[in-house]
């Protein structure tokens, strides 16, 4: 009889690697759920950063070049505006304004940011004449990559 509580007091080494299986399982799959978890706010963290850059870049730079004569803006590598003696400009994987202010920060692949002066002439009787800027720049994060790309029309 005391042989029977004896082995009623203890667990088995059975048992005790069942347990230990179990447990490491169940610490994997968490383990795993919380790095997944981490890496999908990141990258979506990013994503919104960058759109926010982005955003930010389009509504500055649109408002100079509708405030502006089309004859005062300067394209190229770039965008300048002679009235208000702004400029945007890039550097390194920046867009910066020429007082100093970083726009998009961190999120541009190096050489895509233009800008260009477009005129059209119409075959209308009247020649009207269209004018726009267009301004392009493609950002990137270490999964995402997304080009933008606005169109504007100055003020004549």
């Amino acid at each position: 009889m005391d042989r029977i509580k004896k082995s009623r007091l203890g667990f088995t080494l059975v048992e005790l690697m069942v347990a230990a299986l179990a447990f490491s399982l169940l610490a994997v799959a968490v383990g795993s759920m919380l790095v997944f978890g981490w890496q999908g706010w990141k990258r979506s963290n990013d994503l919104v950063g960058m759109q926010r850059d982005a955003t930010l870049a389009m509504m500055m730079i649109s408002k100079e070049i509708r405030n502006a004569a089309y004859d005062e803006i300067t394209d190229g590598s770039g965008v300048s505006f002679g009235g208000s003696g702004i400029s945007f400009s890039e550097s390194g994987n920046q867009i910066i304004r020429d007082d100093g202010m970083v726009v998009v920060n961190g999120w541009l692949s190096p050489g895509t940011f233009r800008a260009r002066k477009v005129e059209v002439v119409s075959a209308d009787t009247e020649y009207k004449t269209n004018q726009w800027v267009e301004v392009d720049f493609t950002l990137e994060t270490t999964t995402e990559t997304e080009s933008y790309s606005i169109k504007i029309a100055p003020r004549n």
